[in-house]
C-alpha cells in the first residue's frame, strides 16, 4: 500500500512524502505489518529546459515486524519530469 501527499508552498517548493506500507500474510500474527510515517521537502526546478524534482524524505516506522527491522529511513530522489507518451503531439 502506498500513500502519498504533497502540499505546495510556492516557488516550486512542496511538503511531500510517499511511504509504502506492507503486509506479509505468511508471518506470525502480530508481525505482519510494516508501516512508515513520512515527511519530506521537495523542489521542482527547470534545468536545461527540463523540469526536475528533487526530494528528501524522512520515514519513521511506527510498526515493524521484529526488533531487527528498519526503524528509520532517509530517502533522496532526483527525478526528471517527463510527459506521458500518449500526451506527445503526433
Amino acid at each position: 500500500m502506498n500513500y502519498f501527499y504533497a502540499f505546495p508552498l510556492g516557488g516550486g517548493w512542496q511538503v511531500a512524502a510517499g511511504p509504502s506500507a506492507t503486509y506479509d500474510h505468511t508471518r506470525p500474527s502480530g508481525d505482519r505489518w510494516t508501516i512508515p510515517a513520512g515527511i519530506g521537502i521537495a523542489k521542482t526546478s527547470i534545468i536545461a529546459g527540463r523540469p526536475w524534482k528533487f526530494q528528501l524524505q524522512y520515514w519513521n516506522y511506527v510498526e515493524a515486524p521484529n526488533a531487527f527491522a528498519v526503524k528509520h529511513q532517509i530517502r533522496l530522489s532526483i527525478n526528471p519530469v517527463v510527459s506521458a507518451p500518449w500526451n506527445e503531439a503526433r
